[in-house]
């Protein structure tokens, strides 16, 4: 019937390419949700890539002495990409563990961000694995600046809300703005200038009070995080060496749990 008849054999053939094109589609689709895991890794490790000529090019720019910059200065940070398999937000003491450890040259106290803004400071490492103090940790404190005014205080996190946290020791002469950028310092050799931790959600200073009290929208969302960039600061040792026998006190925002 369908090979002497030109309308049954056009209505089989239309119907069989139809159904073939769907299992086709569903097959495609089936192929593409499995290789979501390889597309997202190689977009985590292509943002790491621009991230680091992003910072090299700020570098570049923000150097008064030209193009001939030191080198390695310039490239003084590197990122690497990681998998986050597990996170807590509701404890007093938050951590991450990611699926990167020592044999990919993670080491404790290398500083841990995401693509919108910090995250925690790495803080014990296994072979493949490492855990990661979050920033929702009571103990932690981030060296951080306003951006707009480069004044420089302490992020610490209230142990209440994951999406806020507190910035002290702005002192009261300083300018403070709801919407005002919170970026890292850079003053403590983990995390590059500028990274963003959140911006100014309100703030109020007491006529006997000389620094404001500052309440900050986190610009991470913990609860959604999936990859995070681990910052090798390639200087750093050199860096703390001579601090150390500067007599310089160094900025240590890695916290102890014994502490209360």
């Amino acid at each position: 019937m369908v090979r002497n008849n030109r309308y049954q054999g056009a209505f089989y053939f239309n119907t069989s390419n139809a159904a073939v094109g769907q299992v086709h589609t569903w097959s495609a689709e089936m192929n593409d949700y499995f290789n979501l895991a390889n597309v997202n890794n190689k977009l985590a490790a292509e943002n790491a890539f621009l991230r680091k000529k992003l910072l090299e090019k700020q570098h570049l720019s923000d150097l008064s002495i030209g193009p001939n910059a030191s080198l390695e200065l310039i490239k003084q940070f590197n990122f690497k990409v990681a998998k986050v398999v597990s996170a807590t937000v509701n404890k007093e003491k938050n951590y991450l563990t990611i699926n990167k450890g020592t044999a990919d040259g993670i080491k404790p106290g290398m500083g841990v961000i995401a693509p919108d803004g910090i995250v925690g400071k790495v803080k014990y490492c296994s072979e493949h694995f490492s855990t990661i103090t979050s920033i929702l940790h009571t103990n932690m404190l981030v060296s951080a600046k306003i951006g707009r005014n480069d004044v420089v205080g302490s992020v610490k996190w209230d142990g209440y809300s994951p999406d806020y946290a507190l910035l002290a020791f702005i002192p009261r002469h300083s300018h403070v703005k709801k919407g005002d950028k919170v970026v890292t310092s850079g003053f403590n050799n983990i995390y590059p200038e500028g990274v963003m931790i959140g911006a100014v959600n309100k703030f109020s200073l007491q006529p006997d009070e000389s620094t404001y009290h500052i309440e900050i929208r986190l610009s991470t969302d913990f609860r959604k995080l999936k990859y995070v960039y681990v910052v090798e600061n390639i200087l750093k040792p050199e860096l703390d060496s001579l601090n150390v026998r500067s007599g310089v006190e160094i900025f240590n925002d890695q916290p102890s749990d014994n502490k209360k």
